[in-house]
């Protein structure tokens, strides 16, 4: 089993900040007359792009060598921005933001293959390039849930973006390819581009429509993620663009559905508690205690606790149960480790104010069914030792018998929990069920939220 080859760090340098220390260590009368060799066309680059300061930050860098222009005349790269930039319908854009006059005039003046008129046109695409990008990784469904402020998208600078472009091995296959979006958005985004082509016909348009807005939430190819897919009831650990791992999940009922949301997973917990969520103590735990008595509590490894920070163990024949099941007394109940705990032998933890997590399950039978519909909000993962395994370098193991011992991830790793009921395998697009009723017009800017832990009586 693969590791990750590259790790995410928690924090980074800001680029716009480095990059601007770059333009402030450069001497102030610097020209393109300093690289001149580097290209016949950096002069002129650096005379059409000097009052542009965040272009300028990118080209002082890069010596004002051009991105768009090859021998005297527009790249192939060139070409395929204009192609992509042609078609920025299919991502819900308006190609003429891009497409605008200011271009094609640069684009017309460029034949001659005067050095200003290329120049002109080297920053011209750079401009349409930046604005495109910022645009189109602009996440705009408000329904995902961020777990730190930090993972929000913000717009990137166009240092970062040029750069990323400057420095793929074919800046050509980076354009045509979207390389900057994850795989699932320019297969959607290529079946819209296509059904618009053909006027619409497509009937699903709108469906496609709905997941790319979704997938657009989702990192670039070469990421190292876990991506969790409610509508398809699967785990998949990404790393460099390949999937590492899959496998089977149970996710929320459609009364409890699991919340597209993204997440640091910081830490995993051996030995955990399963804290009860109130409302499922009420609904499900006490009515029993009534029935069955004590020999049911006890039996399955609860325990009434003052709060869950304390976790002052309380007597549990001193509750009024009949008045917990009323709603009028609410209990914190946890369930200590064992073979029955709902949580199993391991949870990963990402800070989030749903109580959202993933975790292992006693309940194995659930994930042989299709419907995997049918927790509390969680994920229950069907192989917890396989990600264990991925996310540690090894399987880790319990120091002692203790509950709740913190192990702490060697790097973060993103989690990504989306819902996607369209989605391209193969070169076609496959449906799948819409559990949760979200993508009907009327409730699919509300996701329902989750109850504060999972059931697992």
């Amino acid at each position: 089993m693969k590791l990750f080859k590259r790790r995410i760090s928690a924090r980074r340098t800001p680029l716009l900040v480095f990059a601007a220390a770059l333009v402030a260590a450069a001497p102030a009368s610097a020209t393109a007359a300093d690289s001149s060799a580097q290209h016949p066309l950096a002069q002129a680059v650096w005379e059409n792009v000097r009052g542009d300061e965040e272009l300028l930050i990118f080209y002082q860098q890069h010596r004002f060598r051009p991105l768009w222009i090859e021998a005297g005349q527009s790249a192939p790269q060139a070409s395929a921005l204009l192609e992509l930039l042609g078609s920025a319908e299919a991502d819900g854009l308006e190609s003429s933001d891009y497409l605008h006059p200011a271009v094609s005039s640069a684009i017309s003046n460029s034949e001659a293959g005067a050095s200003d008129d290329l120049a002109r046109l080297e920053i011209a695409l750079s401009r349409a390039f930046v604005a495109y990008m910022r645009d189109v990784r602009e996440v705009r469904d408000a329904d995902i849930v961020y777990g730190e402020p930090l993972l929000r998208p913000s717009p990137a600078s166009a240092w970062e973006i040029l750069s990323a472009a400057a420095e793929a091995p074919s800046m050509v296959d980076y354009v045509r390819e979207m390389a900057w979006m994850n795989p699932i958005y320019t297969g959607l985004r290529q079946s819209i581009a296509e059904a618009i082509a053909k006027e619409g016909t497509t009937p699903d348009l709108g469906l496609l429509q709905l997941n790319l807005e979704r997938a657009r939430a989702l990192p670039a190819r070469e990421d190292p993620y876990i991506l969790v897919d409610a509508a398809a009831a699967q785990l998949t650990v990404f790393d460099g663009g390949e999937a590492q791992e899959t496998m089977r999940v149970v996710v929320g009922a459609p009364e409890d559905a699991t919340p597209m949301m993204v997440g640091m997973l910081r830490y995993a917990t051996l030995n955990p508690y399963w804290h009860v969520p109130p409302d499922l103590t009420r609904e499900r735990i006490a009515p029993r205690v009534i029935d069955e008595g004590m020999s049911y509590f006890r039996g399955r490894g609860y325990e009434v606790v003052d709060d869950w920070v304390s976790g002052q163990v309380i007597d549990p024949t001193t509750i009024d149960w009949q008045a917990v099941a009323d709603g009028s007394i609410e209990l914190f109940i946890r369930q200590k480790p064992g073979p029955r705990n709902g949580m199993g032998k391991v949870k990963f933890q990402f800070p989030n104010n749903l109580g959202i997590y993933l975790h292992d399950t006693p309940a194995k039978h659930l994930f042989e069914l299709d419907d995997r519909s049918a927790s509390a909000g969680c994920v229950r993962l069907e192989d917890a030792d396989a990600l264990a395994a991925i996310l540690f370098g090894e399987q880790p193991v319990p120091q002692s018998d203790e509950p709740e011992q913190t192990l702490h991830l060697p790097e973060p790793v993103p989690v990504y929990i989306t819902y996607l009921t369209a989605v391209p395998e193969n070169g076609r697009i496959v449906r799948r069920e819409d559990i949760y009723g979200w993508d009907d017009e009327e409730s699919a800017s509300v996701a329902a939220i989750p109850k504060q832990g999972e059931e697992a009586l």
